[in-house]
């Protein structure tokens, strides 16, 4: 039934991967659009199976066009890369535009998914979305374990927003020195160890060094 209509599934066994392509995302693939920058998120649990859904966007005028829906059992590196490559068995050089992968990969900190994506994808750039990096830190404030006090946690999320969002390099390099030497951050020496491991990847989340 879903081939009838056009749609393709491609399955794999041992571990079950279900690569979900419709007319729309194979279309999609063959606009220059695909090839720029592309999203990849996931949800996991889904059913009681805890089945585990991956969608890949592209960005375009009109906002997100999917590229690909991809059923997988776990959330793992050795599954992400079981998915990935099927779904690049099937595309080809004839995927995200012709290119065969995408320029930039935009995702969320997830090391299985993105050291899946680096291997599937050598030749493709791994960016972090500042959305889930804001929300990762926001709940590492919250959590009990880190001992930061309620009152602290608001100020402390609007400096590293500062650095986020810096205009140059050099702004961001003021800014993180300004957090790291502010009296309530060197309260907790876990925050700034934390915040010290996050700055290592500014290449991949700092506003001002990917503007290309």
């Amino acid at each position: 039934m879903y081939e009838a209509k056009g749609v393709e599934v491609i399955i794999r066994e041992n571990p079950l991967i279900i690569v979900i392509l419709t007319p729309i995302m194979k279309r999609a693939h063959g606009q220059s659009f695909s090839k720029d920058i592309v999203f990849v998120d996931s949800s996991g649990s889904c059913d009681q199976m805890n089945t585990c859904v991956t969608f890949m966007y592209a960005a375009s005028k009109i906002g997100a066009v999917p590229l690909a829906c991809i059923l997988h059992t776990a959330q793992t590196e050795s599954n992400y890369t079981l998915a990935f490559s099927a779904l690049k068995e099937y595309l080809g050089t004839n995927g995200f535009g012709g290119l065969g992968y995408p320029l930039l990969f935009m995702t969320d900190d997830s090391a299985s998914e993105r050291n899946a994506l680096s291997s599937v994808y050598p030749s493709s750039r791994l960016l972090l979305c500042l959305f889930h990096l804001a929300q990762a830190l926001w709940r590492w404030l919250w959590a009990s374990e880190n001992h930061i006090l309620n009152e602290d946690r608001k100020p402390i999320m609007n400096m590293f927003r500062s650095i986020i969002y810096s205009s140059c390099i050099e702004e961001a390099e003021s800014q993180y020195d300004i957090m790291l030497k502010e009296s309530r951050c060197k309260t907790y020496p876990q925050l700034l160890s934390h915040i010290a491991s996050i700055w290592e990847r500014r290449t991949e989340w700092c506003l001002c060094l990917r503007k290309e």
